[in-house]
């Protein structure tokens, strides 16, 4: 699965993990689960931003597990009124998936 990201998406994304979703502390063990794939997907993230050359341009391949892990987190949160382009991108993203997996 890709998530197709132009540089601004991918740069709104990181930013979205770097606020809201890294700081997060999982409550149990399905929350830990879900949040060390999600870290996954960050680092993922985080690398194609930082690379010097973009050959492969900002898009990133997601595992089936990791795909998964990012639709059940987004649909278990709502960001809230100050995140309005970031929901907008991870429900395109989510449809993606939804027409994937579903």
């Amino acid at each position: 699965m890709t998530l197709k990201l132009t540089q601004q998406k991918a740069e709104a994304l990181k930013y979205l993990f770097e606020q809201k979703i890294n700081p997060e502390e999982p409550e149990n063990i399905a929350e830990r689960l879900i949040k060390t794939l999600m870290w996954q997907v960050y680092k993922k993230l985080r690398s194609h931003l930082e690379g010097k050359l973009k050959p492969r341009g900002y898009s990133v391949q997601l595992t089936d597990v990791e795909a998964m892990a990012f639709h059940v987190y987004f649909q278990n949160m709502h960001l809230g009124t100050g995140w309005i382009y970031e929901q907008t991108l991870i429900d395109s993203q989510l449809l993606e998936i939804d027409k994937q997996y579903a």
